[in-house]
């Protein structure tokens, strides 16, 4: 399990050439917590952020992500579904018994990036310093709305 913050600006390379496409950006998912694919930021001046889906995907190592072929960033002006994890940090948590449980900071996912498994979340400053962030994992599908994310706990 590992953090988007230690994917975010990590490498994406072509399998067969080896070329940089780009680096990741962000995590495309689902309001069920699925993770559609990856946003990478494409080097260049007139280069705008793509979309790599799920499938394109050959491997998630330490240091890279690894794509099958260099024709699959597409546009992410052409996505409709899904959101970014970058508009889910900052968002409340809320439990499924209805209590909230802090601002998400940082979104835990599975090694093969299939799923969100958890999230850190703020309870502001003087409590990070004095009881530090706290981790919540989901047991099952979570759902993500524009104003909160829900999730059920692990007993």
């Amino acid at each position: 399990m590992r953090t988007f913050s230690n994917i975010k600006g990590m490498p994406v390379h072509s399998q067969e050439t080896g070329k940089k496409l780009g680096t990741v950006e962000s995590l495309c998912i689902t309001d069920s917590g699925q993770i559609k694919g990856v946003f990478i930021d494409v080097e260049g001046f007139f280069k705008r952020d793509r979309f790599i889906p799920m499938e394109a995907i050959n491997a998630v190592g330490r240091d890279s992500l690894v794509v099958l072929g260099t024709s699959f960033p597409i546009a992410k002006e052409g996505l409709l579904e899904g959101q970014s994890t970058e508009d889910t940090i900052g968002k409340s948590l809320y439990s499924t018994e209805g209590n909230q449980l802090g601002l998400i900071t940082d979104v835990y996912v599975k090694d093969n990036l299939e799923i969100i498994s958890g999230y850190e979340v703020s309870n502001g400053f003087f409590a990070d310093v004095t009881e530090g962030k706290q981790t919540f994992f989901n047991t099952s599908a979570c759902s993500i709305s524009d104003d909160a994310v829900m999730i059920k706990l692990q007993s």
